[in-house]
């Protein structure tokens, strides 16, 4: 019993997705801009920017999140219950603010940890410059690393322990074994969680964006170029922005084909059977125990702990200083928070936190609604082409926010019925978040989805009831953990988001991101301002993701538990 809704559904999300992208490309550019996009060393050198950093940052990342992941589930770490949850912290902390925190702490002038190296070994060199491809690799692997945690944990739950424990009985050590054995059976996670990475540390424009506002930085990846051809030229150069969108399109796809390939051919590594097997927990003797404490809890400072402390610390400063001193540790205040909520020269921060509410809220709710019907549609319709609909549902996974975005733009100035209503209001930015995030929400929703065997269609058919009020009754409650999921995870990212939406933004559409990036790019006298708000968006997704998992009595950020099962939102972030 399959109904037509859904497979509609998904064709004309397919339809929203690819008609501004189409039209973008077709009318903004030639094949003549695009076979010389790159004949200007400044676009070859951003290639270069975007590849590098991006394949260097999701290594970092994957091994960072590999060697959490095994300790945490396999080795009798203290706390490990409390340890497994804190990679779910990272969703609040937005790029825009893990880039500016990096920048206090690396850059080459003003980063504390350079200033506090170059006072201690009385040098004149920073032990590294944060804006640079390195830096950039930095930035990516660390906040990457939660997710490869969470990618590769998923396949932990799932495999089957007693091949470990016969490599053990014949005599392997618990090195040989893990070399041997564990690796190569999680290696789909693995390579998983490296390629989307890739694509993600790819697409990402926020850290390029705040590392290359310093006048020497060499940052400039196909994000920011796209980005430039657009703001700092007059007219704006769509076409050179069209044929670097292409090139963009092209390097991200070639990316998510091959994993959806690779992880569609994963089925030789399966190792689930019938029979569950508790999994082996290692047990860690004496000071070992405690040096896998601090290696966790190493891996969380760099990844995004230490981000959250230098933001809590600039925010309490009215104006940057140095911040290696006893006296400027006691001239610390809150007058920045004082000046933000107050004064009226900020007084935009109010419309912006309240768009940047409103439009979390209403993404969050229309994407989760949509993709129960996208997710249903691409697991039970029997539809000839159903399976080629799904994987051009899939393909927004490699397309970089700020170039559809911009292509959603660019079909709203050049069509006034469309941009009467859409451009310059919230509505358009909306539209942008769900296109964005909608295959994310998908595969979120997809994982319980999965668990929901067809014998429950089929007697509510037999009992007469129409498709419609199945799927109310009996598959939306079935899934509503996955579902809530879904809205968290988009929430907070549609809260967060930079990319997406800077091209977007008007007076009347802006938002708490945008208006932080605007703060440190004006004046090194609103470096304190843009920690506070910083820390304002910090503190408001965090009481949100501790809600929504109170509210779901605890099931949203469980991680590891009694029964060692997957929390839903584990399978969303592993899924997506």
């Amino acid at each position: 019993m399959v109904s037509k809704i859904p497979l509609a559904i998904s064709v004309a999300f397919a339809i929203v997705f690819f008609v501004p992208l189409i039209f973008f490309i077709a009318n903004g550019t030639s094949l003549h801009d695009f076979l010389t996009a790159f004949s200007n060393p400044k676009y070859v050198d951003a290639l270069w920017t975007t590849l590098y950093p991006a394949a260097v940052g999701a290594a970092i990342a994957t091994t960072l999140g590999a060697t959490f992941a095994w300790i945490i589930f396999r080795t009798n770490v203290p706390g490990r219950k409390f340890l497994a949850v804190l990679p779910f912290l990272e969703l609040a902390l937005p790029k825009v603010v893990k880039a500016l925190g990096f920048e206090f702490l690396l850059d080459p002038h003003i980063g504390l940890y350079n200033q506090l190296f170059m006072g201690l070994f009385h040098v004149t060199f920073p032990i590294m410059n944060i804006n640079s491809n390195a830096g950039l690799a930095l930035a990516g692997g660390a906040g990457g690393m939660p997710f490869a945690y969470i990618t590769i944990i998923a396949a932990m739950r799932g495999l089957d322990s007693s091949l470990e424990d016969s490599a053990r009985i014949t005599g392997s050590s618990l090195w040989n074994t893990l070399r041997r054995v564990t690796i190569p059976i999680i290696s789909p996670a693995i390579i998983t969680a490296f390629i989307i990475n890739f694509v993600i540390i790819a697409a990402t424009f926020d850290y390029a964006f705040i590392f290359g506002q310093q006048a020497s930085s060499g940052v400039n990846t196909l994000a920011t170029a796209v980005y430039d051809s657009v703001t700092e030229s007059f007219p704006p150069n769509y076409s050179i922005a069209a044929a670097l969108s292409l090139y963009y399109i092209i390097i991200t796809f070639i990316g998510i084909t091959f994993w959806l390939w690779y992880t569609r051919r994963s089925y030789k590594f399966v190792t689930v059977a019938g029979n569950k097997t508790r999994p082996t927990i290692y047990s860690l003797q004496g000071w070992k125990r405690w040096l896998a404490l601090v290696v966790c809890i190493g891996l969380l400072w760099i990844s995004f702990l230490q981000l959250a402390f230098i933001m809590v610390l600039m925010s309490l400063y009215p104006l940057f200083t140095t911040l290696t001193t006893t006296h400027a540790l006691l001239t610390a205040s809150l007058v920045n928070y004082q000046q933000l909520f107050f004064s009226k020269f900020y007084a935009l921060f109010w419309t912006a936190y309240e768009n940047s509410l409103i439009i979390a809220t209403v993404t969050a709710t229309l994407t989760a609604f949509i993709s129960t019907f996208l997710a249903y549609s691409a697991q039970r319709s029997k539809i000839r082409g159903s399976r080629l609909l799904e994987y051009f549902n899939t393909l927004p996974y490699g397309t970089p926010g700020i170039v559809w975005s911009l292509a959603f733009l660019y079909l709203m100035l050049e069509t006034p019925f469309i941009s009467h209503y859409l451009y310059g209001s919230i509505y358009a930015l909306m539209i942008a978040l769900v296109v964005v995030w909608l295959p994310y929400s998908v595969r979120i929703v997809s994982g319980p989805m999965l668990q929901v065997s067809k014998e429950m269609e089929e007697a509510a058919s037999i009992s007469g009831a129409k498709w419609r009020r199945m799927f109310r009754t009996v598959m939306i409650p079935l899934v509503k953990t996955g579902v809530m999921s879904a809205f968290v995870y988009v929430f907070m990212d549609s809260f967060r988001e930079l990319g997406d939406v800077i091209l977007l933004v008007t007076p009347k559409s802006y938002v708490l991101t945008v208006f932080i990036a605007d703060l440190y790019t004006n004046t090194t006298t609103s470096y304190g301002i843009a920690a506070a708000t910083s820390v304002v968006m910090i503190l408001t997704m965090a009481a949100f993701l501790f809600g929504m998992n109170y509210l779901l009595k605890g099931q949203l950020l469980q991680a590891v538990g009694e029964e060692e099962e997957a929390a839903p939102l584990a399978i969303a972030l592993a899924a997506s």
